[in-house]
């Protein structure tokens, strides 16, 4: 091939790659599909259950697109905000097509039946002098969005004292936040008595409960054991008629006798008819021999 030949073969094959190129760029980039799809809501607000499906909250909902036309199917939920007033926060959808042009679109959604975070003990905020206590790891929270949320509990000793190692009774604040930015707060107190003065441990069924104002509260029914050892004595008593029935029983007289729960001193300051936190403290002496104390508390909800 002469030089002439060889100019003419390199100009037209310049010429068809700045084709191909112009063909490129026409077919893949200025025809490429760059519209997103279009996603329609029905209403502005949907109330719903915090218990609701995707199905439910994606009811309806709908999306379209120019070029693969009902593109419904490919909806996702993106999350939710944090409230923005009670009870209500954003949830966002995402829409998409074949392209993969992708498009989104928020609105209002109210929890009708939302509560707060709610606190929980797992044992007695009451401990010995000598024991250097995990407070934190007895306060439990849960909630009705994010289920078990202990590990979010934070403390703040507000007393004076700079740690619980001091005989007398501390006050903390527990606080915890949801995924929704709902944070709750209480403060409880935490007895701290001198080593040595207790040998037995009250048992109850629970350390931190939730009363209705105006409600029924029964202290002697979160009594279950006074634990000497590796013995456990159930504290029993009857309730009939609205009258407390003190009663004697035996689980086994020779093994594990049953203590008459006459013998537990109890005081309490709980008035379900005001809301507030309140307290019970049980004490058992058996003789003098074995003694257990512990404490409820109680929160009465306006």
């Amino acid at each position: 091939m002469n030089i002439k030949n060889k100019k003419l073969f390199v100009s037209m094959l310049v010429l068809l790659c700045a084709i191909l190129t112009a063909a490129y760029v026409f077919l893949f980039v200025l025809s490429d599909d760059r519209q997103p799809p279009e996603i329609h809501i029905d209403s502005e607000i949907l109330n719903v259950s915090v218990t609701a499906n995707e199905k439910a909250l994606l009811k309806g909902v709908t999306a379209t697109d120019d070029v693969d036309g009902d593109v419904t199917s490919s909806i996702l939920i993106e999350g939710f905000s944090k409230f923005t007033a009670k009870n209500t926060a954003y949830i966002t959808y995402v829409a998409y097509d074949s392209a993969g042009n992708v498009s989104k679109a928020t609105r209002t959604v109210k929890f009708r039946d939302y509560t707060p975070p709610v606190f929980g003990q797992t044992k007695a905020l009451v401990f010995a002098s000598n024991t250097a206590p995990d407070v934190l790891s007895f306060v439990s929270a849960t909630d009705k969005i994010d289920g078990d949320i202990s590990d979010r509990v934070k403390g703040t000793l507000l007393s004076e004292a700079t740690s619980l190692n001091y005989p007398g009774e501390h006050q903390i604040e527990f606080r915890v936040t949801n995924s929704m930015g709902d944070t709750q707060r209480i403060t409880l107190p935490v007895e701290v008595y001198d080593a040595g003065t207790y040998n037995a441990t009250v048992e109850l069924s629970e350390y931190l409960v939730y009363v209705k104002q105006g409600g029924e509260f029964r202290p002697e029914s979160y009594l279950q054991n006074l634990v000497v050892g590796t013995k456990e004595y159930p504290l029993v008593a009857d309730w009939k008629a609205g009258t407390m029935v003190y009663v004697n029983r035996y689980v086994n007289p020779s093994i594990n006798p049953t203590i008459n729960i006459i013998n537990v001193e109890m005081k309490s300051d709980v008035d379900t008819t005001t809301p507030g936190l309140y307290s019970v403290t049980y004490m058992v002496d058996l003789g003098g021999r074995y003694k257990g104390y512990t404490r409820l508390n109680v929160v009465v909800e306006g």
